[in-house]
């Protein structure tokens, strides 16, 4: 060990004067440890590992309250083109997607047409909070005006919410879309969807 690094080894154990064993000190100088604020950092020995400083806690973040309004809940619609046709179907709807999109080629004129899925989610990044509503109805308005004669198909309770209406207790139209409960359709029900759609395909 080198005289530098002898002096600064006890240094750090808060010693001012280090004599050699076998070796006097001057006259009138003793060794003493000088009054240190604290405790001195440990220095390990040769061969010892390096002692590591212990971690001071972190702050806890402060939580955030509680009260207040809720955050709108999450929801997702299924939508899908068929033609000239745009359909919005709520998850309770989604069980009868087979008959809507029957229903979809009878107002397309039966012609056959590839169906095209779209799938709205909420929220979305840079939303603002609780405007689920009207970003769903400006997605159906964006979906709906670019197209000449488009017929669009409604079904579930919350597609209906979302567009500002109750959910009727029956297939009807109801500014001109074409609402179908999204249940399961006895034959009188089916009758009146059929006379719903030519009803719709008539009307434009």
């Amino acid at each position: 060990m080198t005289t530098r690094s002898r002096s600064a080894y006890f240094q750090a154990l808060g010693i001012d004067v280090w004599v050699r064993r076998g070796e006097r000190a001057p006259s009138g100088q003793v060794a003493r440890k000088s009054p240190a604020p604290g405790p001195a950092p440990a220095v390990p020995g040769p061969g010892q590992p390096p002692v590591q400083a212990r971690r001071q806690p972190l702050p806890r973040r402060p939580v955030p309250p509680t009260d207040g309004p809720r955050a709108e809940e999450a929801f997702r619609v299924r939508c899908f083109h068929y033609g000239r046709v745009f359909a919005a179907l709520s998850s309770d709807a989604w069980p009868m997607r087979r008959l809507l999109v029957d229903a979809a080629w009878a107002l397309n004129g039966f012609e056959r047409a590839e169906r095209r899925d779209l799938v709205f989610d909420w929220p979305q990044p840079g939303a603002v909070a609780d405007g689920g509503a009207k970003a769903f109805g400006a997605f159906v308005r964006h979906q709906t005006r670019t197209r000449e004669g488009v017929r669009v198909i409604v079904s579930g309770t919350q597609v209906a919410t979302l567009l500002g209406q109750a959910a009727p207790n029956e297939n009807c139209i109801r500014d001109g879309r074409l609402y179908v409960r999204p249940d399961a359709l006895d034959a009188p029900g089916k009758r009146r969807l059929w006379r719903l759609i030519q009803e719709l395909d008539g009307s434009g």
